[in-house]
């Protein structure tokens, strides 16, 4: 009865270790694997006990850290009375199942019973998301307005050049065309580099990031993902945009060269 164990272990036969489950935080911590064994204590009692990692978890119900191991209750209880005749109580119990918070606080005479609330790690980490996707609003923005900036500097230094094109005849929608077709394709090659970057750069940061303001939470939402949908929105748009600055400056550059009069810079 005391071996709770149906008799396998043997009079004066060292006790074997608990099999508990940890997360990958607490392994590296006491640095030790799959198998690995470690020493630890009842609370509540001067006795010791000796377990062995059985397998790993990614995190452990009821605590708020990573850095946790996690063993079941009858387990536990068994292991206590194989080196003792005292149990240790538990100071709180987890339940999973369907039955209500109100029919298991009855089970043990009205008690109190704190029921989790679901995905709260999601939740918490996904308050991030509008901060991210505002910045990144914000961000495509002002690309759209340096590019106008500097298309527009760009208008006005090379004004000259349409006169002289037209003297050697080029028609105003070929230089339109010309026009467009420079800046389109540098337009183009800016998004793939800084898309590029971007997507490099947030792999490496972002995480870090994550994990800073939500210690203990990330591995519990399952990491950080990509949302390709409203990524793929905000290129798109921010493409649309450069398109537009382009051919509103091929329109310019059209009307420029029709006003433009061949001078003598021309000759």
């Amino acid at each position: 009865m005391w071996l709770a164990d149906g008799g396998a272990l043997a009079r004066g036969e060292e006790a074997p270790p608990l099999a508990v489950a940890v997360t990958p935080a607490f392994a590296e911590r006491i640095g030790l694997t799959l198998g690995g064994v470690f020493e630890f204590r009842y609370d509540g009692s001067g006795r010791r006990g000796v377990a062995v990692i059985s397998r790993f978890t990614d995190a452990v119900p009821g605590v708020r850290t990573i850095i946790a191991a996690f063993a079941p209750m009858e387990n536990l209880l068994v292991s206590q009375l194989q080196r003792g005749a005292l149990i240790v109580p538990p100071n709180s119990i987890w339940a999973a199942g369907p039955a209500s918070a109100d029919e298991f606080s009855a089970v043990f005479d009205d008690r109190r019973v704190e029921t989790s609330r679901p995905g709260i790690a999601a939740g918490i980490v996904g308050a991030l998301v509008p901060g991210w996707w505002i910045a990144t609003a914000g961000a495509a923005l002002l690309s759209l307005i340096a590019a106008f900036a500097i298309v527009q500097t760009l208008a006005i230094s090379r004004r000259r050049e349409l006169g002289v094109l037209r003297a050697l005849g080029v028609p105003p929608r070929q230089q339109a065309a010309m026009r467009a077709g420079e800046l389109g394709g540098v337009a183009a090659t800016a998004l793939v580099l800084g898309v590029g970057a971007g997507a490099l750069v947030s792999w490496l940061i972002v995480p870090a990031l994550v994990r800073a303001v939500t210690p203990g939470v990330l591995p519990l939402a399952g990491g950080v993902s990509v949302d390709i949908v409203p990524l793929a929105a905000a290129v798109g748009l921010l493409l649309g945009g450069l398109a537009l600055i382009v051919v509103a400056e091929a329109f310019g550059v059209a009307r420029g060269a029709r006003a433009t009069i061949p001078g003598e810079e021309s000759r």
